[in-house]
């Protein structure tokens, strides 16, 4: 049950550390977008993605919700991240 503002959605973000091992953090923020953006709809909720944040994802991602354990975002091959919280 969440309402969006027209310029608004929920902007997946990446975090790529690099280091001797590659890991990526993955958020979830109610956000404003930008031109350089592309939106997603789906089920009418807008979900913002950057060319960065792209060029790291999977092509195809599926995010869920669960009342306990928060959001999950995950995709054919794996689960991503779990218990991931909304920001605001």
């Amino acid at each position: 049950k969440l309402h969006f503002n027209e310029s608004e959605g929920i902007r997946i973000v990446t975090n790529q550390e690099k280091s001797c091992t590659l890991f990526v953090d993955y958020q979830l923020t109610i956000d404003q977008h930008t031109e350089d953006d592309e939106i997603i709809v789906s089920d009418g909720i807008p979900f913002i993605i950057s060319s960065d944040t792209k060029n790291i994802l999977p092509e195809k991602i599926y995010i869920s919700y669960n009342g306990i354990y928060g959001y999950k975002l995950s995709s054919d091959e794996q689960i991503l991240k779990a218990n991931i919280d909304l920001k605001k």
